[in-house]
């Protein structure tokens, strides 16, 4: 439920639902109250409905650091570090940064390369080395054979920042396309 509460909201675009599903997931599961997807789902929600920053900020490092404390990987830490990327730019404090920096280190090779690249560009597309850039060309490289309209979208955000959204065009357009046929793009 908290997944469905995150997805409607990021995807469909539907911010209405999330606190309902969320009080839904609580219910149906009150002992993992603090499961990241729940806490991906509120800080989504705190984000884009309230504009509250600082406690999506918040929610999404400690819950990351829970996460990572617990061992997890996998999707749901990738898309909670993701968020928390989008939370650290529209802060506009580079202090904001710097649990994702810590969190990244922590995992070291097991950051996938379009989250690591991004957070680069994302946080200081000024400074973003060369063999960034390389490996940004590299994503966008594939990015007209991509099917999945997230990673589609968060190439096109990384490319946007460093000047390069123009070799992604071909690929949002069809994400467009697919969002207004009633598929999926938030």
């Amino acid at each position: 439920l908290a997944a469905a509460a995150y997805v409607g909201a990021d995807v469909a675009g539907d911010l209405t639902s999330v606190p309902s599903l969320l009080g839904e997931a609580r219910r149906a599961d009150p002992e993992n109250g603090g499961s990241l997807e729940r806490v991906v789902a509120a800080a989504y929600h705190l984000l884009n409905g309230e504009g509250d920053v600082d406690t999506a900020h918040l929610m999404l490092v400690r819950g990351i650091e829970n996460a990572l404390e617990q061992g997890q990987a996998g999707g749901a830490v990738e898309e909670a570090l993701h968020s928390l990327m989008v939370v650290c730019h529209f802060s506009g404090r580079d202090e904001a940064w710097r649990p994702l920096e810590a969190a990244l280190a922590r995992l070291g090779s097991g950051v996938s390369p379009l989250l690591s690249v991004s957070a680069r560009v994302y946080g200081d597309p000024a400074s973003t080395s060369t063999a960034e850039l390389d490996r940004l060309e590299a994503l966008i490289a594939t990015v007209d054979d991509e099917v999945d309209p997230t990673r589609i979208l968060r190439v096109g955000i990384a490319a946007f920042y460093v000047d390069r959204l123009a070799a992604c065009r071909r690929s949002l357009w069809r994400v467009v396309r697919d969002g207004r046929e009633g598929g999926a793009a938030g």
